[in-house]
């Protein structure tokens, strides 16, 4: 069984210093309103997705003769993290006056990281009577758990959405409490991007046989 565990990764604190050559309605709002100060923004609204997993290798009749042949079975349980948030870089926005409108990528996975310290010898258990299992055995069956996790969070629109909110929540925080202190009343409307099409295999690479 897979247990996630949702976390906020950072929390962002904005200080913003603005120096004001005069009371008001700015001229141009849209040079306050910046968006490599959105991105920065962005970038920092990750969420990390706690995975435990256990994954289970089987092969048969790896080795033996006739009716003694044996099969080959072994679980692996391990700890493991998914960042999920938003490519930054394709944010985008347009200030018309108070209306801003923001160009908001789909939530997409950012990292992962299978955690060092969860895989003990404990970790790693042979069933009675199995045949011998090999470093290569252990590689096949860690990378299969690994595109598993990933698979999972991907597949998980709860989370993803929960990730894309947790961005749409910062920047909004932050246009909005700049406006209050610019005395401007900013009308957001977002526009959402498509996602991307990339496969998960660029994520995880192929474990080579021989």
């Amino acid at each position: 069984m897979m247990r996630v565990h949702k976390l906020a990764k950072r929390t962002v604190l904005i200080l913003c210093t603005l120096v004001l050559t005069s009371c008001g309605v700015p001229e141009k709002s849209k040079d306050v309103l910046e968006a490599s100060q959105m991105r920065a923004i962005a970038e920092l609204a990750v969420m990390e997705c706690y995975y435990n997993n256990v994954a289970k290798f089987e092969e048969e009749d790896v080795s033996g003769f006739l009716f003694w042949k044996k099969d080959k079975r072994f679980w692996i349980e391990y700890n493991g993290v998914v960042e999920l948030g938003i490519d930054a870089s394709k944010l985008m926005i347009e200030v018309n006056n108070t209306d801003v409108k923001i160009y908001l990528p789909a939530a997409k996975i950012l990292d992962h990281e299978v955690d060092p310290k969860s895989l003990t010898e404990d970790a790693f258990i042979v069933e009675d009577g199995s045949a011998k299992v090999t470093a290569q055995d252990e590689s096949i069956a860690f990378a299969e758990a690994e595109q598993n996790m990933l698979d999972t969070a991907m597949q998980d629109t709860s989370l993803m959405k929960s990730a894309r909110d947790r961005v749409k929540m910062l920047l909004e925080g932050y246009v909005m409490n700049l406006g209050k202190y610019l005395n401007i009343e900013y009308k957001i409307e977002w526009i959402d991007l498509p996602a991307e099409s990339d496969s998960i295999d660029s994520i995880v690479p192929p474990v080579e046989t021989p």
